[in-house]
């Protein structure tokens, strides 16, 4: 599932200097969330041998990995 899937349809980009503070805090907040439980998995106590078997996974299927992301 894309991030976007998750959190519905977008809104019209909007400029941080056009949010007043307490709705700039608030988005800030929100991504901060969001980032935690997308990395929450780094933080697991068996994540080096998790990221081995994928960086195995990835290598017999001769993948390239650029900055964490797979091509």
């Amino acid at each position: 599932m894309h991030i976007d899937e998750r959190f519905g349809p977008r809104e019209p980009p909007r400029s941080g200097a056009a949010m007043d503070k307490a709705k700039l805090e608030e988005a800030m907040e929100t991504v901060r969330v969001e980032w935690d439980k997308e990395l929450a998995w780094l933080r697991a106590p068996d994540a080096t041998e998790r990221l081995e078997k994928v960086w195995e996974s990835m290598s017999a299927q001769n993948c390239v990995v650029i900055a964490g992301k797979d091509f």
